[in-house]
């Protein structure tokens, strides 16, 4: 009994470290937001509508990472997030990349986009959350 009492704890516990390892964009969030160089931004739906932002989106998040020190952690914890999502498109110039990702329910219709824009000295992601968010709603966001 001891021993199966033992194993339900190692399992418990390392099932839990395995969680916290998960990279999601609430996390990111929380981490950079207290960085110096960094810039968090959370945009409400509320707050969307009243700029009279015509998009399908339920929240817009952004962070701005300009400490060329993070950058390489940022770009690793990337990796991890976006492996999660949808190439949707990427544009490298130079030593500037511009990578677009989704995520899309069961019936198709597109629930997150992440935007990541990448150089050498910056790093920037927009992430948009919604029910049947389009390219043209990060492009209405973008003009606004």
């Amino acid at each position: 009994m001891k021993r199966l009492f033992t194993l339900l704890l190692i399992m418990s516990i390392s099932s839990l470290w395995c969680m916290a390892q998960d990279v999601n964009f609430d996390r990111l969030m929380k981490e950079y937001s207290t960085k110096s160089k960094c810039t968090t931004i959370n945009i409400s739906n509320a707050m969307l509508r009243s700029m009279d932002v015509d998009i399908s989106a339920e929240s817009v998040r952004a962070i701005a990472i300009e400490d060329a020190e993070l950058i390489p952690h940022a770009k690793s914890q990337i990796v991890k997030l976006v492996s999660k999502y949808e190439v949707v498109m990427q544009v490298n110039s130079d030593d500037e990349s511009v990578d677009i990702y989704q995520k899309a329910d069961a019936s198709g219709k597109v629930t997150d986009m992440l935007i990541v824009t990448t150089s050498k000295d910056e790093c920037m992601m927009l992430y948009i959350y919604g029910n049947g968010i389009k390219v043209e709603d990060a492009t209405e966001l973008i003009n606004f």
